[in-house]
């Protein structure tokens, strides 16, 4: 692996490194394959320095069967992982733990009595937050935000504009089974998030529909060929 010198230059959001193996700290690199799991994935090399030097292992066979086992018995659900030794150009052999994005988040590191899952920000692995949490949990089951269900339910809200809409484009008038169909709310009455977007009152006081007129047939990358621009508080159909 001759680029490898060339390619680890310093600790970004996909690599880590450790010198050596601290199987006595284990936490140290265990939380970055929580964070590893729970975001894009990535790569921690073991016998390289913070500068990306190699500095190689004493004992790789034993490094690997340590690594192993402490993240089948320290990180929860158990990810998918790769252990790849790697000889460099100087002779040394460094170790790679490879760890893909993660389809069943949140991935807990659980030791010393805590749980405790990660995220990737920047070149470090910190304690994930409620939000993120919440939003790992959605990934896990494969839900977008705007088809989470709410407090509300469908008989609460008023849908006059939106109704209308339908009833002139369509000429048809629409039923509750319809709006389990477009996804407004679930079989048992609860809107979604979407469902409160469509709503008259929009109870979601955040919530904003961002347009642009773009100069052209297409959105280009600069921000110059942005016509006009808008930002919309209510309804989606206002």
């Amino acid at each position: 692996m001759a680029t490898l010198n060339v390619l680890l230059i310093a600790e970004a959001t996909e690599y880590e490194f450790k010198s050596e193996f601290e199987i006595k700290h284990p936490k140290s690199w265990l939380k970055t394959v929580s964070a590893f799991a729970n975001g894009i994935g990535g790569s921690f090399y073991f016998g390289v320095d913070d500068d990306g030097k190699t500095v190689g292992l004493a004992d790789v066979k034993a490094t690997t069967e340590q690594i192993s086992k402490l993240v089948q018995a320290r990180i929860s659900p158990l990810p998918e992982f790769n252990l790849k030794p790697h000889r460099v150009e100087r002779g040394e052999t460094i170790l790679a733990l490879q760890v893909p994005r993660g389809d069943t988040p949140p991935y807990y590191n659980v030791a010393d009595g805590n749980t405790i899952a990660y995220v990737r920000i920047g070149d470090e692995s910190v304690p994930a937050t409620p939000p993120q949490l919440s939003e790992l949990a959605r990934r896990s089951k494969n839900l977008a935000f705007d088809s989470m269900p709410t407090d509300h339910k469908v008989s609460h809200l008023t849908f006059t504009v939106f109704d209308a809409a339908f009833k002139r484009i369509k000429n048809l008038v629409l039923t509750e089974k319809d709006y389990v169909s477009f996804g407004i709310c679930k079989p048992d009455g609860i809107l979604t998030y979407a469902g409160l977007m469509f709503s008259d009152e929009c109870p979601l006081l955040q919530s904003r529909v961002f347009c642009i007129h773009w100069d052209g047939l297409d959105k280009s990358g600069g921000v110059d060929d942005a016509v006009d621009d808008k930002q919309f508080e209510g309804d989606i159909i206002s």
